[in-house]
């Protein structure tokens, strides 16, 4: 492993492909520009500008660098690595942009960079908490992590929020496990609306206690109104079904509702709960723990751990839609990885590593698969679009690539 990233790190070749004057139609995934990191990045995304945010991860001793290349031309801007300490790994789970301002966070660090300048806005270091690698933000701009506190028997679980541009850490609820435990911490968490127009924060706590010599780990999920400062419900399933945790993947809510992978004993789940009440609505058995979830129109899409099948299922009942199996097929080599995929208009886009996929969510028909003309090592981790050049963005491994996209993608 050192020798890999010694020779990621005297990589620094920068190669950029003359850029088209006018958008171009085609059925193929021509390549505009490309620029060598020989390393792995987040998933890409797009400033206001229509400016590339991306990372190295692994190539410097220091830490992650966090880079913004012009999205017509990929010449790099700006790089940031104004951590306390060494850090790296920002998930998907780790970061939010909202106006021009990327959030990200590890355990009990948080920064916040301007995504024109790559300024440092603010930065903050909690030293007598722990922090939970989640973060999330809502529609105004608060940006949501969960601490514990060193004391208390790690049976205190804090949620603070603070604006993006203005560090000001503010109590938002918190959480007293009334039993004793080995530790607790946040899983997840959303900010969504009830039907009422109100702000409601819903978030999961995985509970860890040993119990007959052996490490248990039990689950609730709690519903908290941001407008009235009161807990609305709480799911406990360390009395009601003591095996059913949830999966530490994305949180998602529509029309009054919360969907949540779960993970009971050896089998998994898609679980919809009421928002107002935390009635479970619907239950759905699944193959393998769940990689991504994704909402279109009146349907949920589940991705799943080696399993080579897209199915649409009605938010509301849970009853399946449309399926597309990939499972006997020789001519695809499909795998669902965690921040691999994106909705974009009524498409499902995903990296495949050797190829790109793209699903109609309407009916389930695919429109393409197919390999860039030039790539590097493996597609993965999704894509950022411009819609009006009709260009996307995906990291390949070896390099930061803007291809243009295929004309099956309307």
């Amino acid at each position: 492993m050192i020798g890999v990233l010694q020779f990621l790190q005297n990589c620094k070749v920068r190669e950029v492909s003359p850029v088209p004057s006018m958008p171009i139609e085609t059925s193929s995934m021509d390549s505009v520009w490309k620029t060598e990191i020989r390393d792995y990045s987040i998933s890409p995304m797009l400033n206001s500008k229509g400016d590339l945010i991306t990372s190295k991860i692994f190539s410097d001793p220091n830490g992650e660098i966090f880079q913004l290349y012009d999205g017509l031309t990929g010449k790099l801007k700006w790089e940031w690595q104004d951590f306390f300490a060494v850090e790296r790994g920002f998930d998907g789970n780790d970061h939010f942009l909202y106006k021009d301002v990327l959030a990200i966070s590890t355990r009990n660090t948080t920064y916040a960079i301007d995504a024109i300048t790559g300024k440092t806005l603010w930065r903050d270091y909690q030293d007598t908490l722990y922090g939970d690698n989640f973060l999330t933000g809502d529609e105004d701009g608060f940006i949501y992590h969960g601490f514990r506190p060193f004391d208390v028997g790690n049976r205190l679980v804090y949620i603070w929020r603070t604006r993006y541009d203005v560090l000001n850490w503010e109590p938002v609820c918190q959480y007293l496990e009334p039993l004793e435990l080995e530790r607790i911490r946040t899983s997840n968490m959303v900010v969504t609306k009830n039907h009422l127009g109100e702000k409601i924060l819903v978030y999961t706590l995985s509970i860890f206690r040993v119990i007959d010599g052996s490490r248990k780990e039990t689950s609730k999920i709690i519903a908290y109104n941001l407008n009235t400062n009161k807990v609305m419900w709480e799911v406990d399933n360390t009395t009601n079904d003591i095996s059913l945790t949830y999966w530490k993947t994305n949180l998602l809510s529509k029309d009054n509702k919360i969907f949540i992978f779960g993970e009971i004993g050896q089998s998994y789940a898609l679980l919809a709960y009421d928002l107002m009440t935390g009635n479970r609505i619907w239950f759905r058995p699944i193959p393998d723990y769940g990689v991504g979830l994704y909402l279109y129109k009146d349907k949920i899409i589940p991705l799943i751990n080696r399993h080579k099948v897209v199915e649409a299922m009605d938010i509301n009942t849970g009853v399946t839609q449309w399926v597309k199996s990939y499972e006997n097929d020789l001519n695809y080599d499909i795998s669902f990885g965690f921040n691999d995929s994106k909705v974009y208009k009524n498409y499902l886009i995903s990296t495949q590593c050797s190829k790109m996929l793209a699903i109609n969510l309407d009916n389930g028909k695919e429109v393409y698969y197919d390999a860039p003309k030039v790539m590097g090592e493996c597609l993965q981790f999704g894509i950022a679009i411009n819609e009006e050049k009709r260009w996307f963005y995906v990291q390949d491994r070896k390099y930061i690539n803007c291809y243009t996209l295929p004309s099956q993608i309307k």
